[in-house]
């Protein structure tokens, strides 16, 4: 199995399937790589697409530190080590890891995301969506800290309503074995409080892809507010959302690494 060796001795675990223009997949703390498994597997068909495992997770280096700062430079370092530039597919805070590497060195020359709204929280107060709501970040900040698959359960429920009893179960286990609950609370904290990187995000222009679905609670009651902040991006609705239609969310990335 592939790893890249950082400077301070740490191992990143990475894996690269397919041939063709290079995509890259950064996930959120509610995901593994199995997760997105039918995007992997379309674009495979026709790019090379790696996923990658931060630190303290999966088969990576379980030592940190565990922040937004540190992900961003092992993924530029990845990016150029596999032979970028790439199309990054971003979920979660590691939209705000994969703008942070695209304004570092160039690595990353479209961004593609299902989840816009975790970048963009400060604009968003006042809408509908779950992500512009303080409180509601507070609280699942807060049910981490004393029920980490409390937490995990409501993050992945409310995501993915299509999930049984015994899917969402097998999600959730899957989840706590990929990251512990201390490392996924140091990078959320690290996150937090970072400006939001709404100029970096303008700078992208119609090279930003934002997928969305009609009832994810956490983004959909922002897109009008999304349109508004970036009126360049290209904001593509999603029937079922991006995991349950692989082949609508492989379809724009393939449009944006021609």
């Amino acid at each position: 199995m592939p790893e890249l060796e950082r400077p301070d001795g740490a191992r990143i675990h990475y894996e690269v399937r397919g041939e063709g223009p290079l995509v890259v997949l950064s996930l959120g703390f509610a995901a593994t790589p199995a997760t997105y498994e039918g995007i992997v597997a379309d674009l495979a068909r026709d790019h090379r697409v790696v996923t990658w495992e931060p630190r303290g997770c999966g088969r990576s280096s379980a030592e940190g530190p565990f922040d937004i700062d540190t992900d961003a430079g092992d993924l530029s370092a990845l990016i150029s080590a596999v032979g970028g530039p790439a199309v990054a597919w971003a979920a979660g805070h590691s939209v705000d890891v994969t703008i942070s590497a695209a304004a570092a060195d160039g690595v990353i020359r479209a961004i593609v995301t299902a989840g816009i709204v975790t970048a963009l929280r400060d604009h968003l107060e006042g809408t509908e969506a779950f992500a512009g709501s303080q409180t509601v970040t507070e609280m699942l900040i807060g049910q981490l800290r004393r029920d980490p698959r409390g937490a995990v359960r409501a993050t992945v429920g409310s995501l993915n309503p299509q999930l049984d009893e015994e899917g969402l179960k097998a999600r959730i286990d899957e989840t706590l074995a990929y990251s512990s609950p201390e490392t996924t609370l140091e990078r959320l904290e690290s996150w937090l409080p970072r400006a939001s990187p709404l100029d970096a995000l303008r700078e992208l222009g119609d090279r930003l892809a934002i997928l969305w679905q009609e009832g994810d609670p956490w983004q959909s009651g922002a897109i009008p507010r999304v349109r508004e902040l970036l009126p360049d991006a290209r904001i593509v609705e999603v029937e079922d959302g991006a995991l349950s239609r692989p082949d609508l969310a492989a379809a724009v990335v393939r449009e944006l690494a021609r």
